[in-house]
């Protein structure tokens, strides 16, 4: 071994006890269904308003698709429920609640959630649209106080909903929201929703939201019949006019390797939503569904793939990382598998961006075990600059011999700075299958990664 080699070896050796922080998980929020009724999967979605203050989740949005939801004095199995929670003296309360207008049976209302700045998605994918079973439909709202610090609990009102005419399309099995709310002076918010069953193929939809401005931006679909074009999506507002979409398809085939999956990336300026890119892994296989969550920010474009293969290990999973190209495109900038990763752990089946640091990012991965089989954790990954590229540094977040079964924990995330809100929804708390939000934070020793 050279002495440069032995030098980089030393150097990143060193790195994970010295530049990341420490995690430890601090509280468990058991499901909120008063009727405690078993099987609603509190947890199965996930969103933050973290409107004042990057360091201060101001609101926990969790969405429950299986709850039963009571309308006009009746229940509606499976309607779903999404739960709005606050903080107060370190203790999670429900401040209210949403659920669909005349819901219905199993449409699971929350399976999808998205929130910023005032602009809640929430997606109800198995919704029956007038004989169209399974149509899916998707539902606006908006937090009217999200910008007056007077009042510290959101206030939801509906603005709209969309749903499309076609058997199985799911229409709101993913959603996403970026830019600025209904600011005066603002650039606005764009809205994505997903329909990854949509003729076959899949397509996924945009709105548009500013201030007196609620307009449906059209759609883009997918290429090939199974593709599952829609499955997950993410969004990033340049401006009101211009928007990058980042559309996952973990079903497609890859040189003749079905469920290989992609990503595609499309543009709407001028008016006009177009294809831009296509992604795909590196040496895709069978089996790999890239596309299974997209994450995209003004760095790079992040995309979860259960399935793939850590070499010597097994389909453990991963997320892997895209860079804007020098002129047109993107490149692939490399490929975080999870440090102590095991066959079927479901590494990438959901994945978060830090809202508060513009920095790193949460991978979940629901299937992995530890002391139960299918528990669940959760990765943070923290980019560390290192001879003029990037070193990305992970860590496992677990229950560990901390009390819970099969959870699932990771199937949503969220990491706000120094927390990570991990939903749980096969947790038995109290009952079998209600669900679980757990919380993750670091200890205030290495709280700011010894950077100050």
């Amino acid at each position: 071994m050279n002495a440069l080699r032995y030098s980089l070896l030393m150097i990143s050796l060193c790195i994970p006890f010295t530049a990341h922080a420490e995690w430890a998980h601090v509280q468990r929020i058991p499901s909120q269904d008063p009727s405690a009724v078993a099987g609603s999967r509190f947890g199965n979605s996930l969103g933050a308003d973290v409107r004042f203050g990057p360091n201060t989740v101001r609101a926990l949005y969790v969405g429950a698709p299986n709850a039963t939801a009571t309308y006009l004095g009746n229940d509606y199995a499976g309607a779903g429920v999404v739960y709005i929670l606050s903080n107060y003296g370190g203790t999670w309360h429900t401040v209210s609640t949403m659920r669909a207008t005349a819901p219905q049976v199993n449409a699971h209302f929350g399976a999808a959630v998205a929130v910023q700045n005032g602009i809640i998605v929430v997606g109800e994918p198995d919704y029956d649209n007038q004989g169209h079973t399974d149509a899916g439909r998707v539902w606006y709202f908006e937090d009217y106080h999200f910008n007056n610090p007077n009042f510290p609990e959101p206030a939801i009102s509906s603005m709209t909903e969309r749903t499309v005419s076609f058997d199985n399309a799911h229409l709101g099995a993913s959603v996403a929201v970026n830019g600025s709310g209904k600011v005066i002076g603002g650039t606005g918010s764009f809205a994505a929703a997903g329909a990854p069953g949509l003729a076959g193929v899949g397509c996924v939809y945009v709105n548009y939201f500013a201030v007196n401005q609620t307009v449906e931006k059209g759609s883009i679909c997918g290429a090939a019949s199974g593709d599952s074009y829609g499955s997950s999506v993410a969004v990033l507002t340049l401006d009101s006019t211009q928007i990058n979409l980042v559309v996952g398809a973990p079903g497609e085939s890859q040189g003749g390797n079905a469920t290989a999956g992609g990503a595609h990336v499309a543009v709407f300026s001028a008016g006009t939503l177009f294809a831009y890119g296509d992604l795909a892994a590196q040496n895709p296989t069978l089996f790999d569904f890239f596309g299974t969550s997209v994450a995209i920010d003004s760095h790079r474009i992040y995309v979860g793939a259960s399935g793939r293969d850590k070499s010597g290990v097994g389909r453990t999973g991963s997320v892997s990382l895209f860079t804007p190209g020098n002129i047109i495109g993107y490149n692939f900038n490399g490929e975080i598998f999870p440090v102590n990763g095991a066959p079927g752990d479901l590494c990438g089946a959901s994945v978060s961006l830090n809202q508060a640091t513009d920095k790193g990012f949460a991978m979940g991965c629901p299937g992995s075990d530890g002391l139960v089989s299918g528990e669940g954790s959760v990765y943070v990954e923290n980019p560390i600059p290192f001879l003029g590229g990037t070193l990305w540094i992970g860590e496992e977040l677990n229950m560990a011999d901390l009390p819970h079964g099969a959870d699932d924990l990771g199937r949503g995330v969220v990491i706000v700075a120094d927390r990570v809100y991990a939903g749980s929804p096969f947790a038995n708390a109290p009952g079998s299958d209600d669900g679980a939000v757990d919380i993750f934070a670091t200890d205030a020793l290495f709280a700011n990664g010894f950077e100050n």
